[in-house]
């Protein structure tokens, strides 16, 4: 069983600032090795903001249902993950629609939607780090004489 470090409050800010200095680092370097190298900072800014949401969800689902296991509270950070990042690109797409004056057909949604599936789980995989390491410091192991039987 898991439960949340208590005090509650400071340990969630204390993962989630740990949590989105890891995300920070691995989106740079990703970046940085890229052929667009110099767009490292601007991406890595833009994927901090993306990571403080799906962070927030991901402890905010915790808060109020701790997960029995480590690897269904990362998977459920993931989720969150996911989300946030599909929402990205169906803004993106709108964007694109509304700003370019680009009509909504299939030639244009088909190669959108196949890039935009692509950059979600390249989202996922750089994500992975950051929602081990929010789970880690955020959520704690319940000693197995002091656990409460769930009912």
């Amino acid at each position: 069983m898991l439960q949340l470090r208590q005090p509650a409050f400071p340990w969630m800010v204390t993962s989630l600032i740990g949590a989105m200095v890891l995300h920070g680092c691995v989106w740079f370097f990703a970046r940085l090795l890229a052929p667009q190298g110099a767009d490292a900072v601007v991406e890595t800014q833009r994927q901090i903001g993306l990571g403080f949401f799906w962070m927030v969800g991901a402890l905010a689902l915790w808060s109020l249902k701790v997960p029995k296991s480590r690897l269904k509270a990362v998977v459920m950070g993931l989720t969150c993950a996911g989300l946030i990042g599909l929402l990205g690109s169906a803004l993106a797409f709108g964007q694109f629609l509304l700003h370019h004056k680009v009509p909504a057909t299939s030639h244009n949604l088909i190669p959108f939607a196949g890039f935009s599936l692509l950059m979600v789980v390249a989202q996922l995989v750089l994500a992975i780090p950051a929602a081990i390491t929010l789970q880690q410091i955020a959520l704690k192991r319940t000693p197995p004489d002091t656990a409460v039987p769930h009912v």
